[in-house]
């Protein structure tokens, strides 16, 4: 599950000295909304870590579309003597029936692709 990776990510990352207050947390997974839930794998590393707040970095697919710029603007935030721990790749939703690739999205009466 979700929480099972993020707490074994979590503890590999605290024995590496990530803390809180010295780790900028990045995200470049696909923006769909299903990815950004207190469910999602970005709020269980988020909670794990115990970070306040996520840079978004991604787009599609979760390649990182935020260029240079975007890059530099990450990497300026990072604390004094800090540490960076980025998240990236695509995503596949799993329905409440076991179907890879679908998924029951809020609001909709029927199940659709969970990307695309």
């Amino acid at each position: 599950s979700n929480s099972a990776i993020a707490l074994r990510v979590a503890s590999s990352l605290r024995n590496r000295g990530y803390t809180p207050t010295n780790t900028l947390f990045g995200s470049s997974l696909c923006s769909d909304e299903i990815n950004d839930t207190a469910e999602s794998l970005v709020g269980d590393f988020q909670n794990k870590l115990g970070v306040e707040g996520v840079f978004n970095l991604g787009g599609l697919g979760g390649l990182p579309f935020v260029g240079t710029s975007g890059m530099g603007a990450f990497t300026s935030h990072t604390p004094v003597d800090g540490k960076i721990f980025i998240v990236f790749g695509p995503h596949v939703g799993i329905s409440n029936d076991g179907t890879v690739g679908k998924i029951e999205r809020v609001g909709k009466d029927s199940i659709s692709t969970s990307c695309g």
